[in-house]
């Protein structure tokens, strides 16, 4: 068994498409987390909103996100963190509706415009695995990487400037 972070933003990061076709041509059982990149593609910019507006096949944006890891073979689980039993619901529906190949050309084809934009609006990969932690400086490296690419996709940077602030020590270290 392996388990791997996969979505359809960051596909190419870590073990990358190829690394979940290698693991099903060998048999390995893979454990797919962070289909929803840590909640991010559940709270699209209006951009992506416009996008799923337009789309034949009504989903949310947490639903786009699972069914395109269900939708590929060699995927045996796939974790997604709930913090709501609304949560919870809206990913039992979408798993009750899903499966390997189910997706069409044209909904690949919207998640894969929705990725080009994601990307557009992410300035660091990174993906919050924390692996870089603890920083011998005390510097909290995935807090500051992740508030520096919010800055691009949230509209109200002020929010953002003010939780920098917060996790610097001292007025000097801004």
């Amino acid at each position: 068994m392996a388990q791997m972070q996969f979505n359809f933003v960051d596909y190419n990061t870590q073990a990358t498409t190829k690394g979940l076709e290698y693991a099903a041509s060998k048999g390995i059982a893979l454990v797919v987390m962070e289909p929803i990149k840590g909640g991010k593609l559940a709270n699209p910019t209006s951009e992506i909103e416009e996008i799923i507006e337009k789309a034949p096949k009504k989903r949310t944006p947490a639903d786009w996100a699972l069914q395109y890891v269900w939708n590929l073979s060699g995927v045996s689980l796939l974790l997604s963190g709930m913090g709501s039993m609304q949560m919870v619901k809206e990913n039992i529906e979408s798993a009750s509706n899903s499966g390997v190949n189910s997706l069409t050309q044209e909904d690949l084809n919207i998640i894969s415009d929705m990725a080009i934009r994601y990307r557009k609006k992410s300035i660091i990969a990174c993906t919050f695995c924390k692996y870089c932690q603890p920083c011998p400086s005390g510097f909290n490296i995935p807090q500051n990487f992740r508030l520096l690419n919010e800055l691009l996709w949230i509209e109200n940077k002020e929010d953002q400037i003010t939780k920098y602030n917060l996790l610097a020590k001292s007025e000097q270290e801004l």
